[in-house]
C-alpha cells in the first residue's frame, strides 16, 4: 500500500545510514582483516572495495528520494500556502487524486458542475472503497499543480504514475473541449510525476484516442477543439502517435521507443490505484504492442 511521506522518509533515511555504515566499515579495512591474517590482510583489500561499493550504491540510491521528499514538501508549502499544504498532507490517496484532477479541470476557467460531476463519477469508479465525502471537498486555491503531482507520485511505481497522468488527460477532455491552458497544466502534471516528455506525449495520444473512440465513460461523447479533434489520421500515423513519435520515424527510433515504453509501462499490478487502473494499464500496453507490430511489419 502507499506509504505516507513520513514513512518514506524514515525508510530512505535508514537505507542511507546502512549504506553509509557499510562504506565506512569497508574503508577501515574491517572485512579484509577478518578474512586475512594479521600480516597478510592487505592481500584481501579487493573485498573491502567490493563491499564498500555496495554500501556506496545503497546510500547513493537514497539521495534522490530524500532530496525530492524534502524539496517537494518545501516547494508545495511555499507556493501553495500553509493552509493548502496541510489540507493536502492530511488527505488520503483518493482525496489527493481528486484534488489534483479538480486542479486540471479548473485550468481552463471556473469549475462547472458538469466537470465536477464528471471527476466525481470518474473517481468513484476507480476508488469504490473511498468515503463518499472524499469527493465533496472544495478545490484547492491556486495550487502548484506540479508540486501536487510530485507529492502524489511518492510511493507510486512508473506504471501507476502513467495511469495517473492518463486520468488527468481524460479529465482535461471531460468538458468536450481542449484549450491551451489545459495543455499547459498537463505539462506541469507530467513534470511533477517525473514523466519524460516523449512518454507523456504517448500517454496523451492514447487518452485522446480513447475519448474519440467512445467518450471517457463510454457515453460516445466526443471531444471538441483543434488540439483534441484533429483531422482523420491514417492507421500508421495513429501508431506513431501511440509511441510518441513523429510520423516517418526510422526503424531504430521505433524499436528504441518501444523498449522504453515496455520497460516503463509494463502492466504490473497497481495496488495503490486499484483494478480499474490495472485494466487501463493492460489496454495501454496492448496498444503499444499493436503500434509497434504495425510499424515494424515487413
Amino acid at each position: 500500500m502507499l506509504q505516507s511521506p513520513q514513512a518514506l522518509f524514515h525508510y530512505y533515511a535508514a537505507r542511507f545510514l546502512i549504506g553509509f555504515a557499510i562504506l565506512i566499515v569497508a574503508a577501515l579495512g574491517t572485512f579484509s582483516r577478518l578474512l586475512g591474517t594479521a600480516s597478510h590482510w592487505a592481500d584481501f583489500w579487493v573485498y573491502d572495495l567490493a563491499i564498500g561499493s555496495v554500501g556506496f550504491w545503497i546510500a547513493l540510491g537514497t539521495v534522490t528520494p530524500l532530496v525530492r521528499l524534502g524539496t517537494d514538501k518545501a516547494f508545495l508549502q511555499r507556493t501553495a500556502g500553509r493552509a493548502v499544504f496541510m489540507e493536502f498532507e492530511r488527505a488520503d490517496l483518493p482525496r489527493r487524486v481528486f484534488l489534483l484532477l479538480l486542479a486540471v479541470a479548473h485550468a481552463d476557467g471556473p469549475l462547472g458542475s458538469a466537470e465536477r460531476t464528471a471527476v466525481q463519477h470518474f473517481l468513484r469508479l476507480r476508488f469504490p472503497y473511498a468515503d463518499p465525502r472524499t469527493f465533496e471537498v472544495a478545490p484547492l486555491e491556486a495550487p502548484d499543480v506540479a508540486a501536487l503531482a510530485a507529492r502524489i507520485a511518492l510511493g507510486l511505481g512508473s506504471g501507476e504514475r502513467a495511469s495517473l497522468f492518463t486520468w488527468c488527460c481524460l479529465v482535461a477532455f471531460a468538458d468536450g473541449t481542449f484549450r491551451p491552458q489545459e495543455h499547459d497544466v498537463l505539462q506541469q502534471v507530467a513534470r511533477g510525476l517525473g514523466l519524460p516528455g516523449q512518454h507523456a506525449r504517448a500517454l496523451f495520444h492514447a487518452a485522446r484516442e480513447r475519448v474519440l473512440r467512445g467518450g471517457i465513460f463510454g457515453s460516445g461523447r466526443r471531444t471538441r477543439g483543434p488540439a483534441a479533434n484533429p483531422a482523420p489520421r491514417s492507421e500508421r500515423d495513429q501508431a506513431y502517435a501511440t509511441l510518441g513519435l513523429e510520423p516517418g520515424a526510422d526503424r531504430s527510433a521505433i524499436k528504441h521507443r518501444h523498449r522504453e515504453l515496455v520497460k516503463q509501462y509494463h502492466p504490473d499490478a497497481q495496488p495503490n490505484l486499484g483494478p480499474v487502473a490495472q485494466e487501463e494499464a493492460t489496454e495501454r500496453f496492448r496498444a503499444i504492442q499493436r503500434a509497434y507490430e504495425l510499424l515494424t511489419a515487413p
